[in-house]
């Protein structure tokens, strides 16, 4: 089926009260009309989302959020007319008569301009705004693709666009800009040197201590596989002693050593926007492989990694959890063996 016809059964899909899993330059999202409460709804259920956790709502252009906050700030248009349409969320102070059935209870909405021509074309062919999370199961890894959403949701997703993956591949930067000052609640590709430059003003950065920011849940884009942050120069180190006895999988920054003591090495792209690009799908890549653990080598702890940091800190096992598990594994295939099971 052609993008054309595929957009305009994705928009009478959206009409109908349906959910659409839809491009966008970022990640594909899970999309209902906004002003759809029972549409709404039926994508926090999909899900398994909780309800205190907000959905983005995606507009066509900036002036269209006037019908869903109370103002936009000057800070706002500075922001759009340098960034939009593209990856940044916008956190403004809801109006008092819209219903919070996707703002998490909250007197606030998160907002974005698409730049993804599908993204846009639903949008404008609907004539309302799209809420959209990431088409996946709460807290795992956000899908970059048609065949990704269809792994993740399957048949409860009532229409799923076919396109290409997606060009930038992690979430939208998040700022907060109802407190005194511009706060990033989420780092994205559009990284805080950026948004200060255009503001004209240092943004600070900080993890939310509320849900006003979607992702801020402290386990979030994971893998089903337990993974581990490790440094370069210790990564041997663990595969060869610390999880001895593990099928491990690597995601390295560099070719595999000759006697690496891994089930599976994968090397990522060594600069930050491929890496973050491609990052999701060669997660998912290892999680299918069949191994027990994933191991990550650090990347740079640079201003353009940061949100590939987020990300991967998020996703991955806090260390006593790590330690218990590999312990937990250990000892079971220590029985298997007196028990003879294990060949």
């Amino acid at each position: 089926m052609n993008i054309d016809k595929q957009i305009r059964e994705g928009v009478q899909c959206l009409k109908n009260g349906g959910i659409v899993g839809f491009p966008t330059e970022t990640v594909f999202g899970l999309g209902a009309k906004a002003d759809d409460v029972d549409a709404v709804a039926k994508v926090y259920s999909v899900k398994s989302r909780p309800q205190g956790h907000p959905l983005i709502l995606h507009l066509s252009k900036l002036d269209e959020a006037s019908d869903w906050v109370e103002e936009i700030p000057r800070a706002a248009h500075k922001l759009a007319k340098a960034f939009w349409p593209g990856p940044l969320t916008l956190v403004l102070k809801a109006k008092s008569n819209v219903a919070n059935h996707f703002s998490g209870n909250l007197e606030t909405i998160a907002i974005r301009v698409p730049s993804h021509s599908i993204a846009r074309a639903l949008i404008i062919g609907l004539g309302s705004g799209i809420v959209a999370p990431s088409a996946n199961r709460f807290g795992r890894l956000s899908p970059t693709s048609a065949s990704d959403v269809f792994e993740e949701l399957g048949g409860k997703v009532d229409l799923i666009i076919e396109a290409e993956s997606c060009s930038i591949g992690i979430e939208s930067t998040i700022v907060d800009l109802t407190e005194d000052r511009p706060v990033i609640l989420r780092p994205g590709i559009i990284d805080q040197e950026k948004i200060s430059m255009v503001l004209g003003e240092d943004v600070v950065e900080r993890v939310s201590k509320t849900n006003k920011a979607p992702g801020s849940h402290p386990v979030h884009y994971a893998p089903n596989t337990p993974l581990t942050i490790v440094y370069r120069d210790q990564l041997e180190k663990f595969l060869h002693k610390d999880t001895n006895g593990l099928s491990v999988a690597v995601l390295g920054r560099s070719i595999r050593p000759q006697f690496s003591g891994a089930a599976v090495w994968q090397v990522a792209p060594t600069d930050s926007l491929p890496y973050a690009k491609n990052l999701y799908s060669l997660l998912r890549r290892l999680d299918n492989s069949g191994c027990e653990l994933i191991a990550v080598e650090e990347p740079p702890y640079s201003g353009e990694w940061m949100a590939v940091h987020d990300r991967l800190k998020k996703s991955s096992i806090p260390k006593m959890a790590l330690l218990e598990f590999i312990r937990n594994v250990k000892d079971k295939k220590l029985k298997n063996i007196h028990h003879g099971t294990n060949k």
